[in-house]
């Protein structure tokens, strides 16, 4: 959802419910982070009620390891998502760094294909081709 907004912000500028929530884009970013691992927690949790410990080979599952993938990403982005990590870095550096997010997003795409076809192309993808298609109508009209 965070990902659509800055293209959407751009598309329709005079929207205001899409400035209310371009204003936190960072938070909502954050937020699917902690909901992340929330999730992964809860994978760990049930592999260990199933068995009694945890195997690390689940993490070579493909489902597993696209959510691992996108985990990780998204770690390194919640890390340096701070006005500090911008400063130390130099924004064009940090930019680049948090382009990293659209390989997440494709890792989670991935992940969630991978569970449930249905659910991931009834939700997912029509966000995927909202944020492209906003994406490259406003590069053209610029």
């Amino acid at each position: 959802f965070s990902l659509i907004l800055s293209p959407l912000n751009r598309f329709f500028p005079k929207w205001n419910l899409i400035k209310f929530f371009h204003r936190f884009r960072r938070e909502i970013g954050l937020s699917v982070f902690f909901y992340a691992c929330f999730h992964f927690l809860c994978f760990v949790m049930r592999a260990i009620e199933k068995k009694g410990w945890f195997d690390p080979r689940y993490f070579l599952h493909p489902v597993v390891l696209q959510g691992l993938i996108a985990f990780l990403i998204l770690l390194l982005l919640a890390i340096t998502s701070n006005d500090w990590s911008i400063k130390k870095m130099g924004y064009r550096n940090w930019k680049r760094l948090h382009r990293l997010i659209y390989l997440g997003e494709i890792a989670v795409f991935i992940h969630v294909y991978l569970k449930s076809p249905l659910y991931a192309l009834t939700l997912i993808l029509p966000l995927v081709c909202i944020q492209i298609s906003c994406y490259f109508f406003v590069r053209k009209s610029q």
